[in-house]
């Protein structure tokens, strides 16, 4: 397989047409029928939002009780416990189980559920190890069933542009 033809479609940010057409055709080795670009999509995610009192690093050490909500904690003052951090997932207290794992900014900070609230806006969990907490970090539930759909618009458009670009 002609492995530069891929790498040039990896790092492509904003020449994403003209790579696909270039790439495929300079693979003059490969039959024109097995010719194909990778599209990866982004799919849906998870992100914390907005700290208390719009701050931009919320340090969070072992131990700490950090509460998971969906209402917005940007008006709120910055307390050192319990840690409040919104998350965009309206779903998040009927996902997750007590004793399950939340993970912020690619695992940096793990967090165990101790609790879920009866009216469903929020859980209470315990730091499982520190650090800093920024807005706009992914937030992962491992085994965790999530309803969000497997697609985004973004990647329906994306899908739909590299059918046609072929």
């Amino acid at each position: 397989y002609p492995e530069s033809c891929l790498n040039l479609i990896r790092n492509a940010a904003g020449e994403h047409a003209v790579l696909a057409t270039t790439a495929t055709e300079s693979c003059v080795d490969i039959p024109h029928n097995l010719r194909g670009v990778l599209v990866d999509t982004k799919g849906p995610e998870i992100r914390t939002g907005p700290l208390p009192g719009n701050v931009d690093v919320m340090n969070i050490e072992v131990g700490d009780s950090v509460v998971l909500t969906i209402n917005d904690v940007s008006a709120e003052k910055e307390s050192a416990s319990p840690h409040r951090i919104n998350v965009d997932y309206m779903s998040i207290a009927t996902t997750v189980k007590v004793g399950g794992i939340i993970l912020i900014d690619d695992g940096l900070i793990a967090l165990e559920v101790a609790e879920i609230d009866p009216k469903l806006e929020y859980v209470t969990c315990v730091a499982l190890n520190g650090g800093p907490v920024k807005k706009n970090k992914g937030v992962n539930l491992p085994d965790a069933e999530l309803d969000l759909p497997a697609l985004t618009e973004k990647d329906k458009r994306d899908l739909r542009w590299a059918c046609e670009v072929g």
